[in-house]
Parts: structure tokens; sequence; C-alpha cells
């Protein structure tokens, strides 16, 4: 499994090099998130994101699993749909609350 946390909000220059540093840290987790995958500041390049993952998992399936806002999930939908080929199919879930 890999989990990709991407943080997009609006941040000061303050909030975003102090996140920056914790991150640094080098600790065993994410200071954000408690997770061992890295929070990612910044919007995601699906592009890049979506080629990268057809090359690692080809002839699987592959859950992609989101939740935030509306129009990104139909963003991260549509490239789910765009990137599925016979070698890999993406698979889009989405949680809102």
């Amino acid at each position: 499994m890999e989990i990709n946390c991407f943080l997009t909000c609006k941040m000061s220059p303050e909030q975003s090099l102090y996140l920056h540093l914790l991150n640094e840290e080098g600790g065993l987790v994410d200071p954000v998130t408690g997770l061992k995958a890295k929070t990612i500041y910044g919007r995601p390049n699906f592009e890049k994101l979506f080629h990268n993952w057809t090359r690692r998992f080809e002839n699987k399936s592959v859950g992609v699993f989101y939740c935030g806002p509306k129009v990104l999930a139909l963003q991260v939908k549509w490239n789910c749909i765009k990137n599925s080929k016979k070698e890999v199919s993406f698979k889009f879930h989405e949680e809102t609350f």
C-alpha cells in the first residue's frame, strides 16, 4: 500500500517554513498526520503521479482513495479514467464528510 498526503491550503511563509522544518527533522512519522508517509505541501502534479503509477503497477488494478474538496475530486476521478489502460486500471473511491 502507498499513501500520498497533500496539504493544499493557503499558508503564510512562516507556517510553510515551520512545517517544512518539522518534516526535515527525520522523525519516523509525519508531524501533521502521524503516518509514515510524509505530507507533500502544494497541489499534486496528477500527470506525473499517474504516469509513475502506470509504470509501477503494470497489469494491476489500483484503488485511488480521495477525501477533500469536490472540485479536486473531479480532477482525480478524471485522471483515473484518463489513465486507465489495458496495462493498469485505476478505480476511484471518494469519501466526503
